[in-house]
């Protein structure tokens, strides 16, 4: 699959700027990405841990559109599906369908369409790539999230994802904690151990 060197992901984020606080959850999903594929590349699965991490690196890079400074509301913000686009316009358009897909534990055609994304659009994380970015977009070392408790946790009680999603559409919240879960337990049974963040190891 083509994708974009650690060159050309900078020179793309230059192109989008992102504010602060954006570009360095980036960066931290990034290294969560790294962190997982090189686990479960240990475990002994043939990946491609520097297309993970360039995907985690790039995988916002559609807020730049939807940055609240240019005058969007959060609530209208469906920057997957332009960071999508985005890269589609680039010529990675392989890539992009695995970068795309990381909103909650995904969206369906029906539910994304619901949402107000624009579409029809499919953000369930089907293939690999994918569900390695959805859940490295997920734990968030910096805020305390390390672990798939902190992240259903943070479902439950988070206004913000309530506002934008949940209360739009009624079971969404257990069905995106029923995927999540899935993923997560999945990615574990081929090695990944987040475990390190608990302890420290993982700088």
């Amino acid at each position: 699959m083509d994708y974009p060197s650690e060159r050309e992901a900078y020179l793309i984020l230059g192109r989008y700027p992102l504010p602060k606080p954006i570009f360095d959850h980036s960066l931290e999903v990034a290294r969560n990405c790294e962190i997982i594929g090189s686990q479960i590349q240990d475990a002994g699965s043939d990946i491609d841990v520097e297309l993970l991490r360039i995907g985690g690196l790039l995988h916002d890079i559609g807020r730049w559109k939807y940055n609240p400074e240019n005058g969007f509301s959060p609530e209208r913000d469906f920057h997957e599906y332009e960071t999508g686009r985005l890269l589609d316009e680039l010529g990675y358009l392989s890539f992009a369908d695995v970068v795309r897909r990381h909103p909650l534990g995904g969206l369906t055609v029906q539910e994304s369409s619901v949402l107000g994304y624009p579409g029809p659009v499919d953000l369930m994380p089907i293939l690999f790539g994918s569900k390695v970015i959805c859940i490295a977009d997920k734990i968030r070392p910096s805020i305390g999230i390390v672990s798939l408790a902190d992240k259903v946790a943070d479902y439950k009680s988070n206004p913000r994802l309530h506002k934008r999603y949940f209360s739009k559409m009624p079971g969404l919240l257990e069905r995106t904690i029923e995927r999540v879960s899935l993923i997560w337990h999945g990615l574990e049974s081929l090695g990944m151990d987040l475990s390190i963040y608990k302890c420290g190891k993982e700088r």
